[in-house]
């Protein structure tokens, strides 16, 4: 909702949004609980890489597809990739 806020600033019309991680593919060892250690410009960090579902509100989807979920979203992090 914050980005929402700031893009737009007020509350979305409707604030549903539901993230769910694959548990299968968390569960698998070689996939480390589906996190990474990334560094950039000197400063690590632990971002998720795992598959998962995104349902709610299509403008919050909208926003998460331009915008990237979470922080960090300026350096790449965050960004979401669609695979069938």
């Amino acid at each position: 909702d914050w980005k929402h806020r700031t893009l737009y600033g007020e509350e979305p019309a409707d604030g549903a949004l539901e993230l769910k991680f694959d548990e299968r593919y968390l569960a698998d060892p070689k996939h480390r609980g589906g996190t990474k250690l990334v560094t950039f410009k000197g400063i690590s960090m632990v971002g998720a890489l795992a598959p998962f579902t995104l349902t709610g509100s299509a403008e919050l989807m909208a926003i998460a597809w331009d915008c990237g979920l979470g922080a960090k979203n300026g350096i790449g992090m965050g960004m979401v990739d669609t695979r069938a």
